[in-house]
């Protein structure tokens, strides 16, 4: 079988400070703007100037990407922020050109890149369905065939021949899967965008992402949330800085993710955007590690040792208390496994004040499995929150290992002391 997607060799550069546009209006644009300042300096008698090279610095987004991707697949792609994971998806829909290299795709593509991609904000609801579907080359004939299916998935009936600028992030996101999914695309690209939406409406995107690929059809998928990425990908492709560090079964790539994302390093800003979603940004985590009894940095551990996180914050805007709370979460099946609450100071904190924080999970009962954090800092009531770190800040998760292999077979997140009697 010919593979759905080939991807030669491509690289993507941006410059910093600099807006290119290479779409077709873009370029139509700047094809215009340079003919009239030709013209105009011809009209003055001048010699039309050619532009100096810009040296405003770049960046490489990509940087020689090859990869071959068949029917039927169902391909993650994982990386920290800004590694190229999004512009990557933006290559292969045409929505960007790559500054080199070469994309081969066979098949009508349709891709899901961020809340309202490809739909216009005055036409409705309706009119937008229809409008994709011709844009995917599609008869007005098989569109309408579809169009219940596409309604009853979305949710969004009453509000079909609404225009979708009335429509909240939620309900256009419900409506463009909707219709990215059931136009019967030959490759569907997805990004982080169904984190807008609901958990119930997640969970049918994602059935809904499985049956497509096992109809022989492709899915590109770009996620933070991996226990997602772990439930429907065979295989999964890590970027780490513009290039494919490693493309393999799922298993094996995360558990290389993890590797990396055990690093020392900064996040005081890590993901901000997402944060300032869910928090004030008042006071911010600004490093997490973790270690074991003796003191050294690990994130893998054995059943039964202390496990101590610490994080050091810092304070951005005065607050008025401080308390800390933690979520853990299977990463295999997205279930919250325990959380832990506490105040931690009952006095002001002033712009620049920074501190830390340890939690000590002593003689940890957790079975052997895999651990997601979510962070979270807020007043000591918890009615304020001022940071929260979950999987989009790339945190590591908690590895731990047994070495009785019966219970980890028998399944459940503790291993709960019992004393059995026999008459």
């Amino acid at each position: 079988m010919k593979p759905a997607i080939i991807v030669e060799n491509i690289s993507k550069q941006y410059r910093l400070g600099h807006t290119q546009s290479h779409t077709l209006a873009g370029l139509v644009s700047g094809a215009g703007r340079w003919a009239k300042r030709t013209l105009g300096e011809l009209a003055q008698g001048k010699l039309p100037q050619l532009k100096t090279k810009s040296t405003s610095p770049t960046i490489w987004a990509l940087k020689d990407v090859s990869l071959t991707i068949h029917p039927g697949e169902i391909v993650g792609i994982v990386g920290r922020n800004g590694n190229g994971k999004s512009t990557l998806l933006k290559v292969l829909s045409r929505i960007t050109l790559p500054t080199s290299g070469k994309v081969k795709i066979r098949g009508q593509a349709a891709s899901l890149l961020e809340v309202g991609t490809g739909f216009h904000p005055e036409l409705t609801g309706r009119e937008n369905v229809f409008l994709n579907g011709a844009i995917m080359g599609m008869g007005h004939r098989q569109i309408k065939d579809k169009l219940d299916e596409i309604v009853a998935f979305s949710e969004v009936g009453r509000f079909l021949d609404t225009p979708v600028k009335r429509y909240s992030s939620g309900m256009y996101v419900r409506l463009a899967f909707a219709v990215a999914a059931h136009l019967e695309p030959d490759i569907l690209m997805v990004d982080e965008v169904l984190a807008v939406g609901d958990g119930a409406f997640q969970k049918k995107c994602l059935g809904k992402i499985q049956s497509v690929g096992g109809s022989n059809r492709t899915v590109l998928f770009v996620s933070h949330s991996l226990p997602t990425v772990r439930s429907i990908c065979t295989r999964v492709i890590l970027l780490d800085e513009g290039r494919v560090k490693m493309d393999g079964p799922t298993d094996e790539v995360l558990a290389a993710y993890n590797r990396m994302l055990q690093a020392p390093r900064t996040i005081a800003n890590e993901g901000i955007s997402w944060r300032l979603l869910h928090a004030t940004g008042a006071v911010r985590v600004t490093s997490l590690t973790a270690r074991d009894e003796a003191g050294a940095e690990t994130w893998n551990f054995k059943q039964g040792q202390d496990v101590r996180i610490r994080l050091q914050y810092e304070t951005f805007e005065s607050v008025p208390s401080l308390g800390v709370f933690m979520i853990l979460t299977s990463l295999q099946s997205g279930e919250v496994v325990t959380s832990v609450k506490s105040g931690l100071r009952n006095q002001a904190l002033s712009i620049g004040d920074t501190g830390s924080v340890e939690l000590t999970l002593p003689q940890v009962p957790l079975r052997a499995g895999e651990y997601a954090l979510t962070i979270g800092l807020g007043d000591e009531s918890g009615e304020r929150r001022y940071d929260f770190l979950d999987n989009h800040q790339n945190l590591p998760w908690l590895c731990i290992t047994s070495d009785d292999k019966e219970l980890t077979q028998m399944g459940g997140y503790f291993s709960i002391p019992a004393l059995f009697s026999h008459t």
